[in-house]
């Protein structure tokens, strides 16, 4: 079984304010078999997506227009909300403490990367139950 497998059915909100990284992630995401919530272009209408709800992890551009990701971040965080913080910016040292050991995938980054990075942040070691979705 391949990780693919076990994100199949996996409800996934994208948060990313570049519309043609967005639309490539979403392709990216339902290619895995991921069912896909955006994307997500600004802090404001992110945070109406948490509150929403209906979503199983998150993918967060740390920079959304004018914005840092961190307060929906943290959200996520209080919510039990597993996610992974994307950037282009290297080492994640103006990430807050709260947030900085959190799961980030560097930019740019390829499709097996992703997967991986998705495997390890978003299902529970061993569970394996996702695979028949």
């Amino acid at each position: 079984m391949n990780s693919t497998d076990t994100l199949r059915g996996l409800r996934v909100l994208i948060a990313e304010d570049n519309l043609l990284i967005g639309k490539l992630l979403r392709t990216t995401l339902e290619g895995f078999g991921c069912v896909v919530i955006g994307p997500v272009p600004d802090l404001v209408g992110l945070m109406a997506a948490i509150d929403a709800g209906g979503f199983d992890a998150a993918l967060l551009d740390v920079n959304l227009d004018d914005a840092k990701v961190f307060p929906a971040a943290s959200e996520l965080v209080s919510r039990r909300v597993p996610f992974l913080i994307m950037t282009a910016a290297g080492s994640p040292a103006s990430i807050p403490a709260a947030l900085a050991s959190g799961p980030f995938l560097d930019k740019p980054f390829d499709v097996a990367d992703l997967k991986s990075a998705m495997g390890a942040a978003f299902l529970p070691r061993g569970d394996l139950s996702r695979a028949d979705c």
